[in-house]
């Protein structure tokens, strides 16, 4: 986990923690839902978009690189675990 202080002063200090699995959050049924992937690369504050089946996980941050972003795109299956 990393803390470091929050550009926007909306809390002193926001924690990040870098994960390789990919989830999503349905409003309907207010749960989230892992799905069958695993990431390369650990990330957070990744953009992700789904497309004819995939989920496509972008960029983001490494957790000991916090100031460089992740230059990749990764595609996983939208099928859910």
């Amino acid at each position: 986990m990393k803390t470091h202080t929050d550009l926007f002063k909306k809390k002193q200090h926001q924690t990040y923690q870098a994960l390789d699995l990919v989830e999503s959050f349905d409003f309907r049924t207010n749960q989230w839902t892992v799905f069958d992937a695993k990431l390369c690369i650990p990330r957070y504050s990744a953009a992700i978009q789904e497309l004819k089946g995939y989920l496509y996980v972008i960029g983001g941050h490494k957790i000991e690189l916090p100031n460089e972003f992740i230059n990749s795109v990764e595609r996983c299956p939208t099928r859910a675990l």
